[in-house]
């Protein structure tokens, strides 16, 4: 029993660190394949109580540039959306993105067709993916083939890259050339910008200088005092190298994903150490006239020691070799739940680890048992004097501690994650997603010049009860927005800026709470900025007493409140709700609102497709969405998370469950002489379990201690990441104290009530 325990423990280890160990060296390998990923820095804004933005005007850093030495070369990004792309035949959608034609000298991806140095000069190319041209032109060389985006201009394929098997944060999958910007607003902080610098310049010191920089130019430029230009920009200035900026610059913390997996997985793979410890040192009385006998004949401690290892090489080898199989078979279901590329076949890039671990292992699990079976003394083992050492024994009730402590801990985590995330699935988010499909433009000429048409459709069907074009939707990623400081008297924020029509909050049944919703007529217009609509947020730090008929600054211009309406969680529940102004648009929408209402969705999105692509964007592959279940994609990381560690908690109290099978049985085993004497000399069954399940109580109740402080640690950091969460709850902790207790005195009651049984006679009859 002891070996197949062993071996089933090490098993589970080694595949729970195998899987983590291919996860977090594709994590971190994002960027560091790049040559310059040490001088290459990305310029990072920071806007006050806000997160920080990868964010800056463009003429900042080429005006900058030509002046100062410490930049050797830059090179400029701006988002181009969710763009169709299509030949003659085929049509696919592509994240797109802008960028100057030195994009590939920074970001030097393979190239399977095409010259990285030429493939961007001019804004008639396009350069894409190895995932785009194969769905587009199969096996065949795609340069010189002309291809149609989604604003219905023609480019010609200049080259393909391969950004897959080089991890990196740029996920676009179509390059757009853009040659020198024309923008040259000094408060637009609309491109992204990496700075290749000189090895001997200091970021924050060049952060700095950008930062004066900005000031004293764009305040001239834009004929204002630098004092009120920087209060206009009240931003600092940051530059982070590129090695840095999936782990640590992203909104998803991708460095807590991994910093959480990685201990989690050798705390795996520690506690199967520690059952094999136990597990070996609970085998020494079986193993004991064996080892005596070898003493006896001549047998050194050496060989002893030495036999013992090869026995755990073997188990450990036998043990790897199984954990392969399963991460094989459990690596397709990991890829799909972390929407990652991993390959079996990447461990043997990762051998010296693996082999690191074998080494450890052996040393830790093999050599201390092999220590502890050569030093019996032959004597009294043969004259049947076997007695665990005290040093022994509080060993295993220490392991035992160690693992229990860490099976609450993860208990109590993942019922904690549980409870967030049931209150982000049931919180009232201010406004309602139930059947929202949302229809991103593509062409925005065609679909407005086709507005009346396909309003008109609209009305027409009673299951669309309201229709709303807008930039932007909610928490789905889906349009765009701005922010700007708002002014209202000496009072400034930082507020969101959304561009929306009247309908939008009838659709999302957000009610307006004082004054009225915009009343322009349903037609074709621009942005009218006069008047605007704001949520309580900016009315509670604006100290507004009566907000509507209120002016705010905006843009250098006076807008006009007309209404307010309530928070609503915009953007989940990690980031706080922040002020926002509503100003009315319907030029040039992002999105098509569709309210869908009763049964048999499916054959109304299918009636809805049909009409959109004959009629509204012909021969363009019908895209939609429903809010619903995008805006349930903002939880997805963390249910991810919860499902790992849900995953852990079950395998380390199996391993922890196997190990105190085989622990109870052999301390039983040893109190079996004990037990005979104390039923000679009349002890209850009642007394004598008490006697023998009383140590495993207080094992398990000091390990329930010694988890709730470390427990709520972790999980008080965890919900810090979010700005509205749960109070701590007490129930995660009753339910594991429960599972605990209630698994270990089951075990310890197995064993105990077939100790209860024994034949008095056998274990006496030598006293």
């Amino acid at each position: 029993m002891y070996p197949l325990i062993n071996l089933i423990g090490l098993t589970a280890g080694m595949t729970c660190f195998l899987i983590t160990m291919l996860f977090v060296s594709r994590e971190i390998k994002h960027d560091n394949w790049n040559p310059n990923k040490k001088d290459i820095h990305i310029f990072l804004a920071h806007m006050e109580s806000r997160t920080t933005y990868p964010a800056c005007p463009a003429i900042l850093i080429k005006h900058f540039a030509k002046y100062e030495n410490a930049v050797l070369d830059y090179m400029l990004m701006r988002h181009h959306g969710f763009n169709l792309i299509a030949n003659d035949k085929e049509t696919v959608y592509g994240h797109g993105v802008k960028v100057t034609p030195n994009f590939f000298s920074f970001f030097p991806f393979p190239m399977k067709y095409g010259d990285p140095t030429t493939a961007l000069t001019d804004t008639t190319q396009l350069v894409i993916s190895t995932m785009i041209a194969d769905s587009l032109f199969g096996q065949q060389n795609p340069i010189g083939k002309k291809v149609i985006l989604s604003n219905q201009k023609e480019h010609v394929i200049s080259g393909v890259f391969n950004r897959h098997d080089s991890p990196s944060h740029i996920k676009y999958d179509i390059l757009i050339p853009m040659v020198e910007p024309a923008d040259t607003n000094w408060g637009n902080f609309n491109y992204r910008a990496y700075l290749h610098i000189a090895k001997e310049t200091d970021p924050v010191q060049l952060a700095a200088c950008l930062k004066q920089h900005h000031v004293s130019v764009g305040s001239a430029v834009m004929e204002k005092t630098m004092e009120r230009f920087a209060e206009l920009f009240s931003f600092s200035f940051e530059l982070r190298p590129l090695e840095e900026v999936y782990l640590y610059c992203n909104e998803n913390r991708n460095f807590n994903v991994v910093l959480i997996l990685s201990i989690l997985s050798i705390i795996i793979l520690c506690i199967s150490a520690i059952n094999f410890i136990n597990l070996s040192i609970a085998n020494a009385s079986l193993r004991a006239k064996e080892v005596a006998v070898r003493k006896t004949l001549g047998g050194s401690k050496r060989a002893i020691i030495v036999q013992f290892l090869l026995e755990v090489s073997i188990i450990c080898l036998i043990a790897l070799c199984i954990a392969l199989s399963l991460t094989e078979l459990i690596l397709p279901h990991f890829v799909k739940l972390w929407e990652t590329r991993l390959s079996v076949w990447e461990i043997f890039e990762q051998l010296p680890i693996v082999m690191t671990m074998l080494i450890l292992l052996l040393l830790v699990a093999g050599f201390l048992p092999a220590i502890y079976l050569s030093n019996f003394k032959p004597m009294e083992v043969l004259k049947g004097k076997f007695v665990r050492s005290k040093r022994g024994h509080l060993l295993q009730k220490g392991n035992i501690l160690f693992q229990f402590t860490l099976s609450s801990v993860f208990i109590i985590s993942a019922l904690v994650i549980r409870a967030q995330l049931n209150y982000m699935y049931t919180k009232d988010t201010g406004f309602t997603k139930d059947q929202l499909m949302m229809i991103p433009v593509t062409d925005l000429e065609q679909v407005e010049s086709k507005r009346n048409k396909y309003k008109q459709f609209f009305k027409e069907k009673d299951y669309i009860t309201e229709t709303s074009s807008i930039r932007w939707a909610p928490g789905t990623g889906l349009g765009h927005s701005s922010i700007s400081h708002t002014h209202y008297g000496e009072k400034k924020l930082d507020s969101d800026i959304h561009f929306v029509d009247q309908h939008f909050f009838p659709i999302l049944d957000i009610p307006i709470k004082y004054g009225r919703n915009f009343v322009l007529a349903d037609t074709l217009y621009d942005e009218c900025y006069s008047d605007v609509i704001v949520n309580q947020t900016l009315v509670d730090k604006f100290d507004m007493k009566d907000p509507v008929g209120q002016t705010i600054e905006l843009w250098g211009g006076t807008r006009i409140i007309v209404g307010v309406v309530p928070d609503f969680y915009k953007h989940g529940f990690e980031h706080k709700i922040q002020p926002t102004v509503f100003a009315i648009s319907n030029k040039e929408a992002a999105v098509i609102f569709l309210k869908l209402t009763g049964g048999d969705i499916a054959n109304k999105v299918k009636e809805i497709k049909a009409f959109w692509t004959q009629e509204i964007e012909i021969g363009v592959p019908f895209y939609h969405r429903f809010m619903e279940e995008d805006y349930a994609k903002l939880f997805e990381r963390h249910e991810r998370l919860h499902i790992m560690i849900l995953a852990l908690s079950i395998i380390m109290i199996v391993l922890s469950l196997l190990g105190l099978v085989a622990i109870a049985i052999h301390t039983i085993r040893q109190r079996y002489q004990e037990i005979a004497i104390r039923k000679a000399i009349g002890a209850s069954d009642y007394e004598l379990l008490h006697t023998l399940l009383k140590e495993f109580v207080i094992i398990s109740l000091i390990a329930l201690f010694l988890s709730f402080p470390i427990a709520y640690y972790f999980c008080s950091w965890w919900l810090g990441g979010f700005a509205y969460h749960i109070q701590m709850p007490l129930v995660p902790y009753l339910i594991a104290s429960i599972t605990v207790l209630s698994l270990v005195l089951f075990i310890a009651w197995f064993q105990a009530r077939k100790a209860l049984h024994i034949d008095i006679v056998r274990f006496l009859k030598f006293e």
